[in-house]
This record gives structure tokens, C-alpha cells and sequence, in this order.
């Protein structure tokens, strides 16, 4: 027959092991979102490369288009 100490050392290393297994199972997740984060990171880097690579230039070519004719654009606007 146990006794109460033997039966209460049984639970605590019981619920040690718990949490220990509770610990490195949000480690894992822990690692695993960052890992999720840096790919979705590179992803936004990558949308904002395109980002630039297309307003740049659609923003050059309205300025020429508005130094080329701006007398016109002053005549519009009275």
C-alpha cells in the first residue's frame, strides 16, 4: 500500500513531466512561427520590390508627361 507521501512525489514528478512536455511543445510552435513569419516576411519584401519596380517608373513617366505639356494642363485649369 502507498502511502500519501509516495502518492504525492508520483504526481508531482507526474505533473513535472507534464509541463516539461507542455515547454517543449510551445517551443516547437514557438519555432515554428518564426519560421512562418520569415517566410511571410520574404513574401512582403518580394510584393514590395514589385511594388517599387512598378510605381517608380509610372511615376516618371506621369512627370514627364506633365513637364512635357504643362502649358496645356495651366490653359485646363484657367
Amino acid at each position: 500500500m502507498k502511502t500519501f507521501t509516495q502518492t504525492s512525489s508520483e504526481t508531482h514528478s507526474t505533473a513535472v513531466s507534464t509541463t516539461s512536455d507542455e515547454l517543449k511543445l510551445l517551443k516547437i510552435e514557438l519555432n515554428r512561427l518564426k519560421l512562418e513569419k520569415l517566410k511571410l516576411s520574404k513574401v512582403v519584401l518580394y510584393l514590395q520590390f514589385i511594388q517599387l519596380l512598378i510605381f517608380i517608373p509610372l511615376g516618371v513617366v506621369l512627370l514627364v508627361l506633365l513637364t512635357r505639356h504643362w502649358d496645356k494642363i495651366l490653359q485646363l485649369l484657367g
